[in-house]
């Protein structure tokens, strides 16, 4: 025999839904949510590789600065050596130069025309210094003291620069004076 099952329906307590519209914005919402997920991970891990590449180089450039920096110190350390050691041969060759440059021809017509008639020179002896300095130094002879003083005043106004009066005497020809003469650059004014 067969027995009958019975339902209860009881549609105004309990009454059936449409649940339909619920689940499908559920899945809906569910579905984005994984998107999301996906995206930001995706992101995220491209994001790591790249601050690790960008932390790798960045760690090379490091090695390769301080690389350079020891280059530079090392480099810097023979340039020092060097200058001391070819500190001399170099002024020499530099006043060598400077003496191929300078106009001696400009220098003795000055020299020339600030020198009184009564006054003559006895010797002259140039001397180079190593910031490109050329002090002359002079010996002359002068019938007396206006004439010097007029030879100074002379060389003043030619244009000679630092002109010292280092030291005077009287013997039998006059007064000799000792005289130094500054020139910066090879020029007289």
């Amino acid at each position: 025999m067969k027995t009958i099952q019975k339902i209860h329906l009881n549609l105004a307590g309990n009454p059936l839904r449409n649940k339909r519209p619920f689940y499908f914005t559920l899945s809906g919402l569910v579905m984005f949510c994984l998107a999301v997920f996906f995206v930001a991970g995706s992101i995220t891990l491209r994001t790591g590789r790249r601050i690790r590449e960008y932390r790798t180089s960045i760690a090379g450039t490091e090695m390769r600065i301080n690389e350079v920096e020891r280059e530079e110190k090392r480099l810097d350390a023979n340039v020092t050596k060097a200058e001391k050691e070819m500190g001399e041969s170099v002024t020499m060759l530099n006043s060598i130069i400077y003496l191929k440059t300078f106009s001696w021809t400009e220098f003795f017509s000055r020299l020339e025309k600030g020198l009184p008639a009564s006054s003559y020179i006895t010797t002259l002896n140039p001397k180079f210094h190593p910031d490109a300095l050329l002090e002359i130094e002079l010996n002359v002879m002068t019938p007396g003291l206006d004439e010097l003083l007029l030879l100074l005043q002379n060389l003043k106004n030619e244009g000679f620069s630092r002109i010292r009066l280092i030291r005077e005497s009287w013997n039998e020809s006059g007064l000799m004076a000792h005289i130094v003469l500054s020139l910066e650059d090879g020029k007289t004014k």
